[in-house]
């Protein structure tokens, strides 16, 4: 969960961050994350 807090404060940090383009990629790794463990 460390790692998690990390990615998302180092993207929030980015100049024009965007909120849903990264919620977008955020979803698509968990789906990833997901389907790999299944």
């Amino acid at each position: 969960m460390d790692n998690w807090k990390r990615i998302m404060s180092h993207l929030a940090l980015q100049p024009g961050f965007d909120f849903l383009q990264a919620g977008k990629e955020v979803l698509d790794l968990c789906l990833i994350h997901i389907s790999e463990r299944t």
